[in-house]
């Protein structure tokens, strides 16, 4: 006679799949967490660079506007760049982007001459990061 061993996988299958029912609509969850990356975003360009340990943007070597309020934030005279950060998703990535033409210049990381890089894209990731898993993660809680 043969000796057998038997498992049922079926409670752990039944788990797996109310694990990819959930995950499967991410409609709902992924543009908070689009919105989450325009917000850093803007925390970057709140803070002119100093995120997540990074040091401040290089300053201005004049002022391009007149400011009757006080001092200006860098690459904020008009706030035209600081407010077109636009999030967008679907079910399997987020983005932050702007549709202002100029911003590739400040962002590039190609060789400078003129104009310092001040990426305000560099967002502090790992912060980032952290509140996007507890986003996540809340859908299974």
């Amino acid at each position: 006679m043969a000796e057998t061993v038997e498992i049922d996988f079926s409670p752990l299958l039944q788990q797996v799949k109310d694990l990819d029912r959930r995950l499967g609509d991410m409609h709902r969850t992924m543009p908070i967490v689009a919105e989450l990356l325009a917000s850093s975003v803007a925390e970057v360009f709140d803070r002119e660079g100093a995120v997540g340990g990074k040091p401040r943007w290089p300053p201005l070597k004049r002022q391009r506007r007149r400011n009757r309020g006080g001092g200006q934030k860098i690459l904020q005279d008009t706030g035209v760049m600081a407010g077109s950060i636009t999030p967008a998703s679907n079910d399997a990535w987020v983005m932050a982007y702007t549709g202002v033409r100029y911003a590739k210049y400040h962002v590039s990381k190609l060789p400078r001459r003129v104009i310092p890089l001040r990426d305000f894209f560099d967002i502090d990731r790992e912060a980032f990061y952290a509140e996007a898993a507890d986003i996540l993660l809340a859908k299974f809680r």
